[in-house]
């Protein structure tokens, strides 16, 4: 069977079932144009959607010819209500209506590690018919899930601390945030990345903060800035959001409205980046005021 892997939405957490399919002998298809390319196919796809969206959308449609089947990471669990945000909540099913494709596997890479073990279970057996090459597998990639957390350094000398807030799908893909990373540093603005947090502690504060959100993923950055606003070294708050993203920038403006330090909202791309609101930022958290 040749499987084909989505290596954007949730890369890190993705790494667990690459290792995992590779015990079981499948053979991995793997896209070979350059993250520019992929987004740019995604953009002429799906013109109105987040950047993240096309990126993954770019790298399915490479993979969609080659693969037997291609499994995507299952970003939020199911809910019971409808969301605005059906890309993030269903992508699979999505991808399927949107560009008449079979849909994707989805696969768990949220939530407790025996989660995602009943899930690899599930999947390996669908794969290869086989319980005993499944546990094996599973056996020898099963530590990947218990590695112990560690927590992000909070402060770096002569610069300012600021947490970098949004969704994962854009945070943990460094291409899509362009020259943000850069810039921050040039400004001497040390991030913290809510990417970083541990989600279960993120889910957790989420409740400090008095909002009716949906999905858990709006409810981590929302947590992520309840827990990180109350640490000594932060100085601010970047609401990064992908281009695109309606959802994002919905959110963004409700957390900024209940921040009780500096905040800036940032759309983030490859090409383009507002600078002149950044050094305005800079100033206003600046380690020399």
């Amino acid at each position: 069977m040749r499987i084909g892997l989505l290596d954007t939405l949730a890369p890190k957490a993705m790494a667990f079932w690459e290792a995992f399919a590779g015990q079981l002998e499948l053979e991995q298809v793997k896209p070979t144009l350059t993250l520019e390319a992929s987004l740019e196919l995604g953009r002429q796809t799906l013109p109105s959607e987040a950047s993240y969206v096309q990126l993954a959308v770019g790298r399915l449609l490479e993979m969609q010819d080659s693969a037997d089947l291609c499994a995507i990471p299952l970003l939020e669990p199911e809910i019971e209500r409808e969301t605005s945000s059906p890309w993030l909540t269903d992508f699979g099913s999505v991808y399927a209506r949107r560009l008449s494709f079979p849909r994707p596997v989805d696969l768990t890479v949220y939530g407790p590690p025996e989660a995602l073990e009943r899930n690899a279970l599930t999947r390996g057996q669908e794969w290869t018919h086989s319980i005993g090459l499944v546990r094996k597998a599973l056996n020898r990639t099963s530590p990947m899930l218990k590695a112990k957390f560690r927590e992000p350094e909070m402060e770096r000398a002569g610069h300012a601390t600021i947490a970098v807030l949004g969704f994962n799908a854009l945070l943990e893909q460094p291409f899509l945030l362009g020259e943000l990373p850069a810039q921050l540093g040039a400004h001497r603005l040390f991030p913290v990345y809510s990417s970083t947090l541990e989600r279960s502690k993120t889910l957790e504060y989420s409740a400090r903060v008095n909002l009716n959100l949906a999905l858990e993923m709006e409810r981590g950055v929302a947590g992520a800035m309840a827990m990180l606003e109350g640490k000594a070294p932060l100085r601010g708050f970047v609401f990064a959001v992908a281009t695109g993203d309606t959802s994002g920038h919905a959110l963004a403006r409700r957390l900024q409205e209940r921040a009780r330090k500096p905040a800036l909202t940032l759309e983030v791309s490859p090409e383009k980046l507002d600078l002149d609101a950044l050094e305005e930022f800079s100033a206003r958290v600046s380690v020399n005021r």
